[in-house]
């Protein structure tokens, strides 16, 4: 009931669910009139396929630069009028979204963005909204639910590989090994992963085949990093929900090699962490470096304030949030991986 009052504002009888695919402007094309007739083209084509009997959906995985929303098929929700509205970008999808018929493609639209394809699924009416909302919202307490859980248990056995003995990079692979079915690897050793090259999917499967995929190519997916130096007084790495217990674990660890036994939590996941090195502070070092390590500390304390802000607005004011739809490519920032 919680996860539903905080957005039943947004599910208003007559409310569109739609989907949308984007092919961005290049912004290194000098010639602008040349980079936005590329998009109209592209999406001309992409539409021509869509036509032609190809799923919107599978079309909107494999060809949407929507980042945000192309994982998901292109699916933008179900918003009533002018709620996803933006100067000179989403007002113009808004309205075409609600100039079409249900099953409909939309002509090309010009955004700031770049070039955009919508195809409008269902008016939703009546009883139906409220429906629909609380089945969205359980969807998505449910999928934010499984998802913590699956991360821990991934952080879990990728932990349990490096004790063993296996390399972060190795264990992650194996990881990656487990959970990803063969047919999904093969289309990727060939060069076809989602996005780039050919489609990965043979003639008649199904059109949600493509979509794991996306784990070797999503930005979120879990990666190997090499954190900057710090000191026992800072935060180890961006996005620690509890830097000073994250710091204490890892300095407690008896050499390089050595990894904690236990996850450390970030703010969107989970960080397994193995000590690459450590180094004594000497006074001419610390001369030489101080505002690196200072540059360092600052900017992750900052990410991580803003983060902790972020955090009670949602936990304050979730219930005047009336949408969260957005059609940029902003991603939250964040990294799992190794420390020094």
């Amino acid at each position: 009931d919680e996860a539903w009052n905080s957005r039943k504002e947004s599910y208003l009888p007559e409310c569109r669910k739609a989907r949308h695919i984007l092919v961005r402007i290049d912004a290194t094309n000098a010639n602008e009139e040349e980079a936005k007739k590329k998009a109209r083209d592209r999406i001309g084509e992409l539409r021509a396929r869509i036509a032609g009997g190809e799923a919107f959906a599978a079309v909107a995985r494999e060809a949407s630069e929507d980042q945000n929303t192309a994982s998901k098929g292109g699916e933008l929700g179900c918003f009533a009028a002018g709620k996803l509205a933006k100067p000179n970008t989403a007002k113009k999808v808004d309205e075409a979204v609600f100039a079409l018929e249900e099953g409909k493609l939309s002509d090309i639209i010009e955004t700031d963005h770049g070039a955009h394809l919508i195809k409008l699924d269902e008016i939703v009416k009546g009883d139906d909204v409220e429906k629909l909302g609380k089945q969205e919202a359980a969807l998505d307490l449910y999928l934010r639910l499984e998802s913590e859980r699956l991360a821990a248990e991934g952080g879990k056995q990728i932990l349990a590989a490096v004790q063993g003995g296996k390399s972060l990079d190795e264990a992650l692979q194996a990881h990656f090994d487990a959970v990803l079915p063969e047919k999904a690897k093969e289309a990727f050793a060939k060069g076809k992963a989602v996005g780039g090259g050919d489609d990965p999917k043979e003639e008649g499967a199904d059109d949600d085949s493509d979509a794991p995929l996306d784990a070797w190519t999503d930005p979120s997916r879990p990666q190997v990093a090499t954190s900057d130096p710090f000191s026992a007084g800072a935060p180890p790495f961006a996005q620690v929900q509890n830097p000073t217990d994250a710091t204490k674990l890892i300095f407690e660890l008896a050499g390089p090699g050595k990894v904690p036994d236990d996850l450390i939590k970030l703010y969107d996941g989970y960080a397994v962490v193995q000590l690459k090195e450590r180094k004594p502070v000497e006074q001419k070092t610390w001369d030489e470096e101080r505002d690196q390590f200072m540059n360092a500390l600052r900017r992750a304390k900052q990410r991580d304030a803003l983060v902790a802000y972020m955090l009670r607005l949602r936990e304050l004011y979730a219930k005047e949030v009336v949408v969260n739809i957005k059609l940029t490519d902003d991603k939250a920032e964040g990294q799992d991986g190794s420390s020094q």
